[in-house]
């Protein structure tokens, strides 16, 4: 499994917790559920995700958490460009799209959803299957964010690029890989 699914699981797994917050009864140990959540957050430098918590009363407010996530963000952010601009001059289009794809990943976690499905938006898929992984990331924002159109609008796109079992094995992918892609699609057809 590679940084890009672990880091789409992230937000979904604080969307998650932050669900339970809210619709959880009061026999369960919310105070353990908020600081796993906080944990994540801060970890995850989950800035936007933690200001919507604030701004809903799920969390409080912490400007100095805030700054030292802004500033590690900053200094992530930095260092990853500065690495695109080596790679675009001495690195092939894989390399450089791989630092884009981290980025998108670090945007995603602590940036706006707008600002998240741009970045995603921006990078050229060098096959389907690259292409199919960035909606999917898109997917996985519109759920974690509630966003029932950004979410229609991506399920629409694809199925555009719909794929049999004969076309992904020719793409060489393993039978793993071939149901994690279907199984992604399905449930998240499902879950909105």
């Amino acid at each position: 499994m590679n940084s890009t699914t672990l880091n789409r699981d992230v937000l979904l797994s604080a969307t998650d917790l932050k669900f339970h917050l809210t619709n959880s009864s009061k026999d369960i140990d919310l105070d353990k559920i908020k600081n796993k959540l906080l944990k994540t957050i801060e970890q995850n430098l989950m800035i936007d995700f933690f200001q919507k918590c604030v701004m809903q009363n799920i969390l409080e407010k912490n400007e100095s958490l805030i700054s030292r996530m802004r500033l590690k963000f900053e200094k992530q952010i930095t260092k990853l460009k500065t690495q695109l601009q080596k790679n675009k001059k001495e690195e092939g289009e894989v390399e450089v799209r791989n630092i884009k794809i981290q980025i998108a990943e670090k945007i995603t976690l602590s940036k706006d959803k707008r600002i998240a499905v741009k970045e995603w938006e921006s990078i050229n898929g060098i096959s389907t299957q690259r292409t199919i992984d960035n909606l999917l990331c898109i997917l996985r924002i519109a759920i974690a964010f509630e966003d029932h159109d950004l979410f229609n609008h991506y399920k629409i796109a694809c199925k555009r690029i719909h794929y049999s079992k004969k076309e992904l094995e020719t793409l060489k992918l393993s039978f793993k890989e071939i149901s994690l892609i279907e199984c992604d699609i399905k449930r998240l057809s499902l879950n909105v």
